[in-house]
């Protein structure tokens, strides 16, 4: 059976839309893609093919981190709710 927890991060439950980028977001994200194509454009075809599957498993790499992060931030929170109905008890 599939983590409940899993199922909420991977947006197959509760919120469905995306959440909006800040202006942080956006200009790191830009920068990347400035980098990475600028890059791209002094590589022969194997080093740009090495190139993408790096990036592959490394969006790989964070995206489990995330999970992992979003997991202990879900448990935390639930933890802190349950300390406060118990102290309003």
């Amino acid at each position: 059976m599939e983590s409940i927890i899993k199922k909420i991060y991977d947006k197959e439950l509760g919120y469905k839309e995306s959440v909006p980028k800040d202006v942080d977001y956006q200009e790191a994200r830009n920068e990347y893609i400035m980098a990475y194509e600028a890059l791209e454009k002094t590589l022969n075809e194997e080093q740009k093919n090495m190139l993408s599957e790096l990036f592959l498993c490394e969006g790989g790499v964070q995206s489990s981190l995330e999970y992992l992060f979003f997991k202990d931030g879900f448990s935390a929170g639930i933890k802190l709710g349950i300390e406060l109905c118990e102290k309003e008890s």
